[in-house]
């Protein structure tokens, strides 16, 4: 007999279209990367006025038209369906480097079709930390635009320690079944702390196989992946957002030096209506509206630092108070991701000095929410105890975690180690030999 039932299904799918692609990336960038990107959109748009592009130029200075090709050419090849722009005379110019995040980013639009993926990537990129390695909070599910990502030039980066970097270069060179490649897999401690005859014993090789293999097979290998994109420039660190006091009163001050504004110029009003540059107008209209948005974002966030950390702005405490992102994100009615792009990448200036924004935030919930301490106050605990520890008996990391603890700080060894490597503390033993 005929089946005749009919069955309905309903699917909810999240469209995640290039605009909203976009709105994540402004979200997430620093005042220096979004007063470049805000530069390149304004001249794609020719309703924007673009005068204030040029208001603090210097006239008597002709080294200034380096920044006009830097800007014609920022981003370019990173959204292909932009217009394509007058190519300027680049022997005119000083030769442009790309940073790591956008050579990386150049790729993963070649590598990716989906906007999904694409936000993903540029998320997993975008915190990469200073040696080109993956932070260890990745989500699992974000995987597998991972090991793509790995792929990527330069060999060895986005791996989530050094050990998995070298064996990504190794996989590169097809040398999967070489001595060097059991060495790092098996006995990666051991090569690092030089304990040859260990390693010759276990995989019953000589002395000459073994020198061979860490001179031809080893040595050459990037153990740095992102220092090429540190030689040529020199980075400055501007503040996204400052709390300041005046006479007394506390203020939560968002950054726009140097951030042009987005006004559509005067000379195309007669022909706003017409249908072919309504394009045009909707662009302009949507920049303004995610620039607004992020600032507001991180307006919003300032205040609730303010509260939170009134004491130690104050310099009445030493220690910051518990602040967890998922709170933030309840406060504000936000989703914790908007929380984290906005803060990612950003600095704020205080009182006490210039700090990254996610160190004033608690990422991992602990047992005891109240014991909950930021990575900020870890750090300077653990900084101070070496700077104050006896020089002929260096404390350890354990007992660095030890103190810690014995503080009220909830704190692994493996933590200890991990923040003492970040601040360029040698270990107990290194320090004293200096």
């Amino acid at each position: 007999m005929l089946n005749t039932n009919l069955n309905i299904k309903i699917k909810q799918n999240v469209l995640i279209t290039q605009q909203l692609v976009q709105a994540f990336s402004v979200l997430q960038m620093p005042i220096n990367e979004l007063r470049e990107w805000l530069i390149n959109e304004i001249q794609c748009n020719p309703l924007v006025d673009n005068d204030s592009l040029y208001e603090k130029e210097d006239p008597s200075t002709d080294q200034f038209g380096v920044f006009e090709y830097l800007d014609e050419n920022f981003y370019y090849g990173l959204y292909p369906e932009e217009p394509e722009q007058k190519k300027l005379d680049i022997d005119q110019y000083l030769p442009f480097e790309l940073s790591l995040f956008e050579h990386l980013m150049r790729q993963a639009h070649q590598c990716f079709d989906q906007p999904r993926e694409l936000v993903i990537a540029e998320q997993i990129i975008g915190n990469l930390d200073q040696r080109g390695f993956v932070s260890d909070n990745l989500d699992p599910l974000h995987l597998p635009i991972l090991k793509k990502i790995q792929s990527f030039d330069p060999i060895g980066i986005a791996a989530r320690d050094l050990r998995e970097s070298l064996l990504i270069q190794l996989q590169f060179e097809e040398k999967q079944n070489t001595l060097a490649y059991r060495i790092i897999t098996d006995f990666f401690d051991s090569f690092l702390h030089k304990r040859f005859s260990l390693i010759k014993k276990a995989l019953d090789c000589s002395s000459e196989d073994l020198t061979k293999t860490i001179k031809c097979d080893i040595r050459h290998l990037n153990f740095f992946p992102s220092a090429a994109f540190d030689d040529y420039a020199t980075h400055y660190l501007l503040p996204d957002l400052t709390l300041k006091t005046i006479d007394g009163k506390w203020y939560v001050e968002i950054a726009k030096t140097g951030l042009p504004e987005i006004q559509i110029s005067t000379h195309y009003d007669k022909l706003l209506n017409e249908q072919s540059l309504k394009k045009y107008i909707h662009d302009a209209q949507w920049l303004k509206k995610i620039v607004a948005q992020r600032d507001q974002n991180l307006k919003k966030i300032g205040e609730i630092l303010l509260k939170s950390q009134y004491s130690f702005l104050e310099g009445t405490t030493s220690s910051l108070s518990p602040l967890k992102i998922e709170d933030v994100a309840e406060k504000l009615d936000l989703h914790p991701s908007t929380i984290s792009r906005t803060i990612m990448n950003k600095y704020i200036a205080i009182p006490q000095g210039l700090y990254p924004l996610n160190e004033f935030f608690s990422r991992s919930p602990l047992a005891n929410a109240q014991n909950a301490i930021s990575k900020l106050t870890i750090k300077e605990t653990i900084s101070k105890l070496i700077k104050e520890e006896d020089k002929n008996q260096p404390l350890s990391d354990q007992e660095i975690k030890n103190k810690l603890n014995d503080y009220g700080i909830p704190c692994t060894r493996r933590t200890v180690t991990k923040y003492r490597l970040g601040m360029n503390y040698l270990s107990s033993s290194e320090r004293k030999l200096l």
